[in-house]
């Protein structure tokens, strides 16, 4: 497995009276945590605000960071925001948001956190995509309901289409970094969960013309989009429940981006097991979920991590996102790392584990065994 140093590391270790205590280790100490994003400027439709959210450890200070695009960097802005200091006292560090008003253009452009004394690029797996007027005249966007269910409160157009612009991004490079491969490589890809294409849309873009962009989902109101929109995915409707009717052994790469964060434990392993059967021996998954950081967030005496303390795995929140009716399948779910390694390892090598890497969402990159 590839070791990947994260500086948030979750220990655990007995409180007094013996209860759980719960904490992040102190390693911050040069080191940054940053959450990109991008959002509408409000009042100024043809400008963006990118930034995000930064937390720095007491050997680096926050002056030191700028944004970077193409080999040129910008100074940002640093706004205290007391609330959002109280929710991420567990990082134990300075912090803050960036920001920085930028303006929409005819081309996309993609920015980086650097440091200006080193010129190293901080955190060189995350990204902040202002789209360009192609971005939204392209592809059609989809409404906010559908936007709604594939990604909460994301659900305007720039921060859709950032969103999924900088995952695929992330993904590539985070490919590269673990397996060698860019998607480029890969020849037979699945996207599963997706949604109505807000990360599908920018993969292609990465693919070979002659590699093939499958997306598959459990909401058909959301497929239907993408089959009068997306004309070069091939699209298939999965049941709630595996086994689905695609042919096994049939794809090279498979990503589930938010997919696991909805899904309880039994379920989680049904499908673990079908995604081996849909991958071909030595197949990459690249797959999301709520681990240990993404829990604090929740609250250090939450019921969450009570559940995770106790099973290794949260998922009797429900998630109202595809319906009141759904709730019963669809959760808001979090686990321990050991947990989803233990399910996992019976078809796949863990390759490597990237803590918050996706918004809050630790990153799993896993190649399916080629014999068992």
């Amino acid at each position: 497995m590839r070791e990947v140093s994260e500086p948030p590391a979750f220990t655990h270790s007995p409180g007094a009276g013996g209860e759980p205590d719960y904490s992040l280790s102190a390693q911050l100490a040069g080191d940054v945590l940053w959450r990109p994003a991008v959002t509408e400027y409000p009042g100024q439709p043809d400008q963006v605000i990118v930034g995000g959210y930064c937390v720095v450890g007491p050997g680096r200070h926050r002056e030191t960071l700028q944004l970077a695009s193409d080999g040129a960097s910008v100074s940002p802005n640093f706004i205290d925001n007391e609330r959002l200091k109280a929710i991420l006292a567990f990082l134990q560090g300075d912090c803050f948001h960036l920001h920085k008003p930028w303006p929409i253009s005819g081309s996309r452009v993609v920015f980086q956190l650097r440091d200006r004394e080193t010129g190293d690029i901080v955190e060189p797996f995350k990204f902040a995509v202002v789209p360009g007027k192609a971005d939204f005249d392209r592809i059609p966007l989809p409404g906010k309901d559908r936007m709604r269910r594939v990604a909460g409160t994301a659900d305007t157009p720039v921060k859709f289409l950032d969103g999924g612009c900088a995952a695929a991004l992330q993904m590539d490079a985070l490919l590269q970094a673990t397996t060698g491969r860019r998607l480029n490589q890969f020849k037979s890809v699945l996207d599963w969960g997706v949604g109505c294409g807000r990360v599908a849309r920018f993969v292609k873009e990465r693919l070979v013309p002659s590699a093939r962009l499958t997306g598959a989902d459990i909401d058909d109101f959301n497929l239907e989009w993408c089959r009068e929109n997306l004309p070069e995915l091939r699209t298939l409707l999965f049941p709630l429940m595996p086994p689905t009717k695609a042919r096994g052994s049939s794809f090279d790469l498979v990503y589930g981006l938010s997919v696991l964060t909805h899904l309880t434990e039994s379920v989680q392993r049904a499908w673990f097991v079908e995604l081996a059967r849909l991958l071909k021996p030595g197949g990459i998954a690249y797959l999301t979920f709520n681990g240990l950081i993404a829990a604090l967030y929740q609250g250090r005496s939450s019921s969450v991590l009570d559940s995770i303390q106790a099973r290794g795995i949260s998922d009797e929140m429900r998630d109202p996102a595809l319906g009141e009716a759904m709730t019963g399948y669809y959760r808001v779910t979090f686990q321990a790392y050991p947990h989803v390694t233990a399910a996992v390892e019976p078809m796949f090598s863990v390759l490597a584990h990237y803590p918050h890497m996706f918004g809050v969402q630790d990153v799993l990159i896993l190649e399916r065994r080629r014999t068992g």
